[in-house]
C-alpha cells in the first residue's frame, strides 16, 4: 500500500453484526498531491527575523515574508538604517521559518541577493523542533541545533542544495554571519534572502485520529446505554467503539449487511498501512470486509452502497 495517496479511507463490511473498536491509518501527509520531497514546506509559512528593512529607499517591499512567498522576484532585507536614517547594516542577522509541524528534513534551497554575482555570504543553518525565536535580537536562540555551516563561501545568489538525513525540525533558521562586500565604513551591504525553501516529510502517526467520520448507519446508544457513535472508531481509545444500526423503528433487532465506515483524513496522504480492530466477542466473531480509498469523494450517509469514486485497495 506504500506510496498510495488517498484522502478518505472506507471500510466496507460484508457480513456479521458490525462493530469497530478502532481504525488506525499511519502514513505521511503530502500537500497538493505531489511527492512529499517536492513540496516546499516553507511556502507562505510564518517567518521571524532578527530585523527587517520593511521598505527600501526605492520604495520596494523588503519584509521577511517575501523570503517564503515562492517568488524569486521578491526578497527580505535586514535593517539597513539607524534611527537617524544613516546606513547601519550589521551582522549577524537571521531569518527563521515555522513549518507548522515537525518534519523529517531532506533538503533546503536558499537564494541570497547576489548583486550580479559580486556578493557572497557566510552563513549557518539551524533547526529546532519546538522553539519559536524572539525577534529583534541577532543572537540565535537556545534550543537550536546547527545543521549546516558555510564559511569562506564563494557561491553567490543560488546556493547548492543542502541535503540532510535524520534531521527533524519544525523551525529552520538561517543565520547570515558576514558579507564579502560589507565595510564598516559603508554600512549598506545588508543581509538579504530572495527565497528559502524547505523539503521533507511530516512526522505523522495515526492520520485518522479524531478526524471526520461518515457511516452507513449507527446505533448511537446501545440497549445498555453505551455510546456507540461512529466517532468512537477514530478516537484512539480501544475501549470505545462504533456499532451500526441494530434495530428497526419498532425496536426489533434488525442489523443488516453490508455496512461501512469512512474517515476523512483532511488532506491527501501517502498511506503506508492500516490497522483495524473489530469487536471480537472473545474471539468467536469474524468479519469479511473490503477497504476502499478516494482522493476527493465524501460519501453520503444512510446508504449501504459504496459511493462511486472509491477504489478497492
Amino acid at each position: 500500500m506504500r506510496n498510495k495517496k488517498w484522502k478518505r479511507i472506507l471500510a466496507f463490511v460484508l457480513a456479521a453484526d458490525l462493530c469497530f473498536t478502532g481504525l488506525y491509518v499511519p502514513g505521511t501527509k503530502s500537500a497538493n498531491a505531489a511527492e512529499p520531497d517536492e513540496v516546499n514546506l516553507a511556502l507562505n509559512k510564518t517567518v521571524y527575523c532578527s530585523s527587517e528593512e520593511g521598505t527600501s529607499s526605492q520604495g520596494v517591499d523588503t519584509h521577511a515574508e517575501n523570503a517564503v512567498d515562492g517568488d524569486r522576484g521578491t526578497w527580505w532585507v535586514a535593517k539597513t538604517k539607524d534611527s537617524a536614517q544613516a546606513w547601519d547594516a550589521k551582522y549577524p542577522e537571521w531569518l527563521c521559518v515555522d513549518l507548522g509541524a515537525e518534519y523529517n528534513i531532506s533538503s533546503i534551497d536558499l537564494e541570497f541577493e547576489s548583486k550580479s554575482g559580486a556578493r557572497t555570504y557566510d552563513y549557518n543553518i539551524y533547526a529546532s523542533t519546538d522553539t519559536a525565536p524572539t525577534e529583534g535580537t541577532s543572537t540565535v536562540p537556545s534550543g537550536y541545533t546547527k545543521i549546516l555551516e558555510k564559511t569562506s563561501n564563494t557561491e553567490s545568489g543560488v546556493q547548492t542544495k543542502a541535503t540532510f538525513t535524520d534531521k527533524t525540525a519544525r523551525y529552520i533558521l538561517v543565520e547570515i554571519v558576514s558579507c564579502n562586500q560589507y565595510d564598516p565604513g559603508q554600512k549598506w551591504q545588508a543581509a538579504s534572502i530572495y527565497e528559502l525553501a524547505v523539503y521533507g516529510t511530516q512526522i505523522v502517526s495515526n492520520l485518522s485520529l479524531n478526524k471526520t467520520v461518515y457511516c452507513s448507519s449507527e446505533e448511537g446508544t446501545s440497549s445498555q446505554g453505551v455510546d456507540t457513535h461512529a466517532v468512537n472508531a477514530v478516537d484512539g481509545d480501544r475501549g470505545t467503539w462504533w456499532v451500526a444500526k441494530t434495530k428497526d423503528s419498532a425496536q426489533a433487532w434488525d442489523a443488516k449487511y453490508p455496512e461501512w465506515l469512512c474517515v476523512d483524513l483532511g488532506a491527501e496522504c501517502n498511506i503506508s498501512s492500516i490497522d483495524l480492530e473489530f469487536e471480537s466477542k472473545s474471539g468467536a466473531r469474524t468479519y469479511d470486509y473490503n477497504i476502499y480509498a478516494s482522493t476527493d469523494t465524501a460519501p453520503t450517509e444512510g446508504t449501504s452502497t459504496v459511493p462511486s469514486g472509491y477504489t478497492k485497495i
